[in-house]
């Protein structure tokens, strides 16, 4: 069975233990990727991103479905087709302050959350062909090994 927070803490018997706890709750807090379902198209891309609202798996043990917003820097994300699987990372700090800024300069964040579920970028292109020159590009580069 399971055990929260507070009961590991009770439980511990020792520095050791008191540390390993520390460790699962830190792994549990850092979010790296997820796959996850897209939902809806919430915001199309205005030159600069769009936003997919999305489902993430696998859940946890007795976890409710929920729902996230990440964003896409290409055009092609409006065309994604609805429940298509995608790959969502999810960066260190909150960018979205100087994404929707006017100017493509870096800017310092205010905010000190890190590793939040609410910093997620689309890595995965669903239906994204490769251009014509790309497609060649590589039968190139496979003809000149032989």
């Amino acid at each position: 069975m399971k055990k929260n927070l507070q009961t590991q803490i009770g439980d511990a018997k020792n520095l050791l233990d008191v540390l390993l706890i520390l460790k699962e709750k830190t792994m549990l807090d850092t979010h790296v990727a997820t796959l996850a379902y897209l939902k809806d198209n919430v915001q199309k891309f205005n030159g600069k991103y769009g936003l997919w609202s999305c489902n993430p798996f696998p859940l946890d043990t007795n976890q409710n479905e929920y729902s996230i917003q990440a964003y896409y820097f290409h055009e092609g994300g409006d065309s994604f087709p609805q429940e298509g699987l995608v790959l969502i990372v999810f960066t260190d700090r909150n960018f979205i302050n100087s994404l929707k800024s006017a100017t493509n300069i870096p800017k310092e964040t205010q905010d000190l959350t890190l590793h939040s579920i609410k910093f997620g970028i689309i890595v995965s292109l669903p239906n994204l062909d490769l251009t014509l020159e790309e497609k060649e590009e590589i039968l190139d580069f496979d003809s000149e090994d032989n």
